[in-house]
């Protein structure tokens, strides 16, 4: 299993959604944590690609405000 987020959401029909759950992300260049968020997004939609590209396998981020 491709690890990236905070929750992972499987459905009934082969589905699945990664979530990664951040409390105000800056998503900037200079930012680490935001620079490890996408690059784990990238490394799963390369890892599944067949999946992100058909639709049954999404990416999210949940923004939690402060």
């Amino acid at each position: 299993m491709v690890k990236i987020s905070d929750a992972r959401v499987r459905g009934l029909r082969e589905t699945a959604v990664s979530i990664g759950v951040r409390r105000q992300p800056r998503l900037v260049p200079s930012e680490a944590d935001s620079v490890k968020l996408i690059g784990d997004f990238l490394h799963v939609a390369r890892a599944k690609r067949a999946l992100v590209d058909s639709g049954r396998w999404k990416l999210a981020l949940a923004v939690v405000p402060s």
